[in-house]
């Protein structure tokens, strides 16, 4: 995995997206211990649903910075109903996390957050072998997303960067984890990336999720 950015292409290889580089305390995966009808592998970065409902949040939740980080969708996989990935506070249980759920931004077809549609859609949805890039200032609370099949275009018309089109997630008032849930056993599979070598090019004054 490369972290060159490849303008109008579809990344190729998002099965086995591996986080890559960074420093500090162990970085972050998707948590075995905080997970329902979900299969974990890859050094637990890939998430596999098994039933409607599941799903997994990641280890270390964080409460301040500019970050971002990717969700790797997988080649192949059905998207349904409840397939998403997003940010969830620690209180949202699996078996009811969903674009409807209070305390979690899920983007599912479209970006839900704190159980409402924002009226934004999600332009990875029911689509592969693609990486989504999600964007939040947790000073501002302040949330975007992209991916790579539309390279530099950004929910709401926005820019990170330039803290311009933002949505808002003053109602998650509290430490966030990255997030997916599953809607069947034949949902694609997820690889969270954390650390860099990422496919999306990262906004201007931030930095990885780590």
């Amino acid at each position: 995995m490369t972290g060159i950015f490849r303008p109008g292409t579809i990344h190729a290889n998002c099965d086995n997206l591996i986080a890559g580089g960074g420093g500090g305390g162990p970085a972050t995966t998707w948590n075995p211990a905080d997970i329902l009808t979900t299969t974990l592998s890859n050094g637990n970065l890939s998430a596999t649903g098994s039933a409607s409902g599941g799903g997994v949040r990641a280890t270390n939740p964080r409460s301040a910075g500019k970050l971002v980080f990717e969700i790797g969708i997988g080649a192949t996989g059905n998207w349904g109903g409840l397939t998403g990935y997003g940010l969830s506070n620690a209180a949202v249980p699996f078996g009811t996390v969903s674009g409807s759920t209070v305390g979690a931004c899920i983007c599912e077809a479209a970006i839900w957050i704190n159980g409402s549609n924002t009226g934004q859609s999600n332009g990875a949805f029911n689509l592969h072998s693609l990486a989504s890039m999600l964007a939040v200032d947790l000073g501002a609370h302040l949330f975007w997303l992209t991916a790579s099949n539309n390279p530099g275009v950004w929910s709401n018309g926005g820019n990170p960067g330039a803290g311009t089109g933002g949505l808002s997630l003053a109602a998650l008032n509290a430490a966030l984890y990255p997030v997916c849930t599953f809607n069947s056993a034949t949902d694609p599979v997820f690889t969270l990336n954390v650390l860099g070598s990422f496919v999306n090019a990262v906004p201007s004054g931030f930095s990885a999720w780590g």
